[in-house]
């Protein structure tokens, strides 16, 4: 069947958050990607005449970056400007062109299937995977191949049931059960600082139980509403409320492990009285701004035991500038080092 295309004007886009814009598209024009099909969609967008991308960005990096990124997805188009300005106050002419018949993406899709077909081995697959990704997104670089971690099915099936759609978080994830395990000899009370849905609680408290430490609690502070407003160290990428999870669907996909877990509900530093007579083995901090990583690092390190565990799961990531500078001011002068892990996050060991 022979494809043809169509070109539509956009209707003015409204800003979401950081470079992020975003334009509800009219019915005639094709559904665009979806959970279930991440690459369907055909569009191209341009801008004055001048096609941007690259397409099918996360919507995460569109916010982050911008640099003309979009993603044409369901009835919405995500997109950001080639040099940040609000598309919708620039005066710019944007015009989406989109295969309305045929199977444009589909097709594309099956000669890449038939080409991976010809190879014969999972590591010329990888091999393969690899050279693509350079191409696409040249400042990003995969790890080694066979690593035996994601033969871990138990594992896998945790990570999964938060249903999150993506594996980004994996590797971040295993790092927190592992450490988690570690520490349990340690001796100490656990506590993470910004909870969202639950996922790497669950990963904590399944490791006292699995490891034998019923006597050990996993203290859990989250506002349960989202973030608080951002300061200005913390960039343009968050806005107040986002990350949030209610407290009751959290309590429920922990219930699991309640035995285990002590919810403190409340803004953070609020509720860190409750626990100010414990000593700690283990704190995740997974705050994404700054102010509440500053009070965790202060109230947490005066209470930590020796050979107790840091893990700030925000310190090397872009998104989150204001994390990584208090994290860095804070242990400036004192024992401990930070261990910037290549899954993005900080580690420090007490020392004290």
């Amino acid at each position: 069947m022979t494809s043809r295309a169509r070109i539509w004007r956009l209707a003015s886009p409204h800003r979401t958050a950081g470079f992020g814009q975003v334009v509800e598209l009219p019915d005639d024009i094709p559904e665009g990607d979806s959970v279930a099909t991440p690459n369907a969609s055909t569009a191209r967008l341009f801008e004055d005449g001048q096609e941007l991308g690259p397409a099918h960005a996360l919507h995460s990096e569109i916010k982050l970056l911008g640099e003309g990124r979009f993603s044409h997805w369901g009835r919405q188009l995500y997109l950001s400007s080639s040099d940040g300005t609000s598309a919708g106050e620039n005066g710019r002419r944007y015009e989406l062109l989109v295969e309305t018949e045929g199977e444009g993406a589909a097709r594309i899709l099956g000669e890449a299937s038939r080409a991976v077909s010809l190879l014969r081995t999972d590591y010329q697959r990888f091999e393969l995977a690899e050279r693509l990704l350079r191409l696409l997104v040249p400042n990003t670089r995969m790890s080694e191949f066979g690593r035996t971690y994601f033969e871990d099915s138990e594992f896998a099936a945790i990570y999964e049931r938060f249903g999150e759609g993506n594996y980004r978080a994996y590797d971040r994830r295993w790092t927190v059960a592992q450490l988690a395990r570690h520490a349990i000899a340690v001796g100490g009370a656990y506590a993470e600082c910004g909870v969202y849905r639950g996922a790497t609680a669950y990963l904590i408290a399944k490791q006292l139980h699995s490891y034998g430490a019923p006597h050990l609690k996993l203290h859990l502070f989250d506002s349960f509403s989202g973030l608080s407003d951002p300061s200005s160290l913390d960039g343009s990428y968050w806005r107040a409320g986002d990350m949030a999870a209610s407290l009751d669907e959290v309590r429920a996909n922990l219930a699991e492990w309640s035995d285990h877990i002590v919810m403190h509900p409340g803004w953070i530093p609020d509720r860190f009285v409750d626990v100010a007579g414990e000593r700690f083995a283990f704190v995740h901090i997974d705050v994404d701004l700054s102010q509440p990583t500053y009070d965790s690092l202060s109230f947490f390190y005066e209470r930590m035991l020796p050979g107790g565990i840091f893990l700030c799961d925000d310190y090397g990531f872009a998104s989150c500038p204001g994390a990584r500078l208090v994290m860095d001011q804070f242990f400036m002068g004192k024992r401990e080092t930070i261990i910037h892990l290549p899954t993005g996050q900080g580690l420090v060991i007490a020392s004290r």
